[in-house]
């Protein structure tokens, strides 16, 4: 019927190059639907892949330089060159360019192209694997679900350079993240609504109540957090941590320790079989 697939990586193998794509997960759907003569759905979610991107982007770097060096002000430096480099990919990702776009280089394009395409296959024959050496299945089990929210103190940053410097903040109203778990027999998902960091996926793990356990980000809608770094990464000067809108000390614990006490409030009230 369908083969659900999760995995921590950001889907950038395209990025930036201006189509309308479900980079190396579309790929991946569709390879393992061909596969079953499209008889059947293929899922493909994210993990914690806030800080994850792909090993292999030599062919889609180029064109990403060429495309933002494009859509900046030339008159700007220092600071405010920066400021404008992180103006111009926000532009660029949201479809508010100011300039007209330019094509990318053909070969550098094909061969991207051809790297998502690698990715995506090659994440498909994994799964198909995966299925193929699988040798006990259930029938019958529970469905349950809960959900609940986290509320952690806000931040508003008062300078706009992308990174490699230190933010200057000032506190701001709290931001709420929806968090979730959902349970198919001996398999449980957690869920947030925002872009956690690969450590709290681990972490989650690590803490569930179920052996086997999932972490699913970007559901149920879109957290205003921006990305959910790990406690330990807030001392960092990349985008990721200098664009939350989160305090530290507090997202990490209130995702986990949420979604481990609602595993175990469902554990609790579910049946004996």
């Amino acid at each position: 019927i369908a083969i659900y697939m999760n995995y921590a990586m950001h889907a950038v193998t395209l990025f930036l190059r201006g189509d309308v794509t479900g980079d190396f997960p579309g790929e991946a759907e569709r390879y393992v639907e061909n596969v079953y003569d499209g008889q059947m759905v293929a899922i493909w979610s994210s993990a914690a892949a806030g800080d994850q991107n792909p090993l292999h982007l030599r062919a889609i770097r180029p064109i990403t330089a060429v495309k933002i060096q494009h859509e900046m002000d030339p008159a700007k430096a220092g600071q405010a060159g920066k400021a404008e480099q992180n103006g111009a990919i926000d532009r660029l990702m949201h479809g508010k360019a100011r300039y007209k776009d330019i094509p990318p280089d053909p070969k550098l394009k094909e061969q991207s192209t051809e790297v998502m395409q690698s990715m995506g296959r090659l994440m498909a024959e994994e799964v198909l694997r995966v299925v193929a050496n699988t040798r006990r299945y259930a029938s019958s089990g529970p469905i349950d679900g809960s959900s609940a929210t986290v509320t952690c103190p806000g931040r508003k940053r008062l300078d706009n350079a992308r990174e490699g410097v230190a933010g200057s903040y000032e506190r701001a109203d709290p931001v709420t993240l929806h968090i979730g778990q959902l349970r198919i027999g001996d398999i449980a998902f957690g869920r947030a609504n925002a872009e956690l960091y690969t450590g709290i996926g681990m972490r989650l793990k690590e803490e569930s109540p179920f052996t086997h356990t999932l972490m699913v980000t970007l559901a149920d809608g879109a957290a205003n957090t921006g990305y959910v770094p790990t406690d330990d990464a807030f001392g960092r000067y990349t985008f990721q941590v200098l664009s939350s809108r989160l305090q530290p000390g507090c997202a990490e614990r209130g995702i986990v320790n949420g979604i481990v006490d609602l595993m175990e409030k469902d554990v609790a009230v579910t049946p004996s079989r």
